[in-house]
């Protein structure tokens, strides 16, 4: 079970080096950040998730009142995402979220504006996803390159 550790916040909501659950840190956020928007005030939380064992998982700034998520697992979602990582990390990073998102409250896990992991993972495979050259192809594209340039030189040179 993972929680959440506020840690230095410009909000009195957020008290720090208090250990939530996951939905309840979910609420929480969720309800300051709609009271910020509102009023258009702005701070910043800077926070843990940790684990039973209260290690540290990841670290990171909340930014309230400024739109970008709707609460801190959302917040969590859309940092991540938008990170480029080898095959190992990309699995643990998709285990990870898969992880908060049980935890999320249901009645928020799809908002307006925001996706569900479903969808964010659909979104980022198509807008992220680049083809990558297989070690035999790109040998055969420098091969060549190299062959096709010591060509044109021995050509130039002959003359």
């Amino acid at each position: 079970m993972l929680s959440v550790m506020f840690i230095k916040s410009d909000t009195k909501e957020l008290k720090p080096f208090q250990k939530l659950s996951i939905p309840e840190a979910c609420e929480i956020t969720e309800t300051v950040e709609t009271q910020y928007r509102r009023t258009r005030k702005k701070a910043h939380a800077d926070f843990f998730i940790i684990d039973e064992e209260d290690q540290e998982v990841y670290a990171g700034t909340l930014s309230i009142g400024s739109g970008h998520a709707r609460h801190v697992v959302d917040h969590i979602k859309k940092k991540l995402s938008s990170l480029k990582m080898d095959d190992i990390q990309e699995a643990r990073k998709r285990s990870f979220l898969e992880q908060l998102e049980k935890e999320v409250p249901d009645h928020l896990k799809t908002t307006d504006g925001s996706f569900s992991l479903e969808e964010e993972k659909e979104n980022h495979v198509q807008t992220t996803q680049t083809p990558v050259l297989s070690t035999r192809n790109r040998r055969l594209i420098y091969g060549g390159g190299s062959y096709l340039s010591l060509s044109f030189q021995q050509h130039v040179f002959q003359r």
